[in-house]
């Protein structure tokens, strides 16, 4: 008896060192917990500073290119008109007749298709008649134009008796017509009497210049 015990208490301590051994480790297989993440570190952004643009001269001009191939001869434009034009001029002709031609031009015409420009003037003037009325007019060898005249009137409601006037007034007569003929035309100044009235007392060119000036136009426009 005395024996065993001894042996007996052996095997608890033994026993009880084996469980303790046995603890710890169960202890120290386990997993710990997952530790805090840490903070951000601390730190300033760079911060640089723009390049400088170069610096550089500009590069000397090019030569100049070769000349270009001319380019080819247009065509023939149209030959222009040269101005063909004359006047006949007088000065004091004082001419009182009533009907006729008072005075003329001879011009010389270049193309049948043109025209003849005539601008007249003189003095005109009418005398002693009441309601009376002359005209002066244009004719291109004895013709007049067609279908408007190139003419001017003179009328007079009152010049005779105790209204009695003599009143001499430079006036204008001018217009266009087609003469179709290229060749010398002889360009007239008449006196005649106005359309439905009878014959009075006609004066032109009195004290100053008469003029018939002539030119050859072109064709108008359409």
């Amino acid at each position: 008896m005395t024996t065993v015990l001894p042996f007996f208490l052996l095997f608890v301590a033994v026993l009880g060192c084996i469980q303790a051994t046995k603890n710890e480790c169960n202890n120290c297989c386990k997993d710990g917990r997952d530790g805090r993440d840490g903070k951000d570190g601390i730190g300033k952004d760079g911060i640089g500073k723009d390049g400088k643009d170069g610096i550089g001269k500009d590069g000397r001009d090019g030569r100049n290119g070769r000349n270009g191939i001319n380019g080819k001869d247009g065509k023939d434009g149209k030959d222009g008109v040269t101005k063909n034009w004359k006047e006949c001029a007088w000065n004091k002709i004082n001419d009182d007749k009533d009907n006729g031609v008072i005075k003329h031009c001879s011009f010389k015409k270049k193309s049948p298709s043109t025209y003849l420009k005539v601008f007249i003037s003189s003095a005109m003037r009418i005398y002693n008649c009441n309601g009376c009325c002359k005209r002066w007019f244009v004719t291109f060898d004895g013709h007049e134009c067609a279908p408007v005249p190139i003419d001017g009137v003179v009328y007079m409601e009152e010049g005779a008796g105790n209204r009695l006037n003599n009143l001499h007034r430079p006036r204008v007569i001018a217009g266009h017509c087609k003469v179709s003929k290229n060749h010398q035309i002889n360009v007239a100044l008449n006196v005649g009497n106005c359309h439905g009235y009878g014959n009075a007392d006609a004066s032109t060119g009195w004290n100053s210049s008469t003029r018939i000036y002539i030119e050859e136009v072109d064709q108008p426009q359409s």
